[in-house]
């Protein structure tokens, strides 16, 4: 059985990029080329202290980063993507 790691809060963007991994990765690169990085890592924060333990599983932040972009995008105010 595969021990899960859990994120308890996020301080560093590089940090947040060396936790995560394939369609994860290309979001959080949109987001560092609209410059809006403290905003997500404040959003992430507010997601963690939302969770009933305060913490989420690395898989599970790692999945909303990946294919939640939509919500992203809307709570950061911009576009990731041109359509």
């Amino acid at each position: 059985m595969e021990k899960e790691t859990y994120i308890l809060g996020v301080n560093n963007w590089s940090d947040l990029k060396c936790q995560s991994w394939s369609g994860a990765l290309q979001t959080l690169e949109a987001i560092e080329e609209k410059g809006k990085q403290e905003e997500f890592i404040d959003l992430i924060n507010e997601i963690i202290s939302n969770e009933e333990d305060q913490k989420i599983e690395e898989t599970k932040l790692n999945d909303f980063i990946w294919f939640d972009t939509d919500y992203i995008e809307e709570c950061l105010n911009c576009k990731l993507w041109e359509d």
